[in-house]
């Protein structure tokens, strides 16, 4: 079931399609989420800055940002009720930027699954190392965003360990 937008959020639909484009804008609820009966908005930004927008967008109008990788499990908790929702769905930020062979360094956005990435590291030879299946299916940023056990790689350690640096969007945008 998904929330229709209301005359009353046609502002906020109309300033999101500005900044990622009127085909990456929905209302409506993500399949594996609750659909709560407020307004709620599907965003699809395809650059950092782009995400840097929404969440100013979201929080000028005191909408709950909720970020969206692969989209498995539903949402663990509820912001406030009578709150919109903004949820920033990762799937266009899925490249690998920089793959440096020699240093063994990778850089890549947020919404590239880890088996995605391993299937491009596979075909050189390299390797994320043993970690579970189940949290390969995963988007990097999930992976970062979450400490679980799922992580662990009894011979490489928790998959944060191995980051080298990363970048994020301010709750203020």
């Amino acid at each position: 079931m998904t929330t229709a937008a209301s005359s009353s959020d046609a502002p906020l639909v109309e300033q999101l399609r500005a900044v990622v484009g009127p085909e990456h804008v929905t209302s409506g609820t993500p399949a594996a989420r609750r659909d709560t009966g407020r307004p709620t908005f599907i965003v699809r930004p395809g650059s950092a800055p782009e995400i840097a927008e929404v969440v100013q967008l979201a929080g000028s109008i005191g909408a709950a940002v909720i970020p969206v990788g692969t989209a498995m499990r539903d949402t663990v908790a509820e912001p406030d009720p009578g709150r919109s929702r903004v949820f920033i769905d990762l799937g266009r930020l899925h490249h690998v930027l920089r793959l440096d062979e020699k240093s063994l360094v990778v850089h890549v956005q947020a919404g590239l699954t880890a088996i995605e990435l391993e299937e491009i590291l596979s075909k050189r030879e390299l390797s994320l190392g043993d970690y579970p299946p189940s949290s390969l299916s995963s988007t990097i940023g999930g992976l970062l965003a979450v400490r679980t056990p799922g992580k662990l790689s009894r011979r490489h350690g928790f998959f944060e360990d191995a980051v080298l640096g990363l970048s994020a969007v301010l709750a203020d945008g």
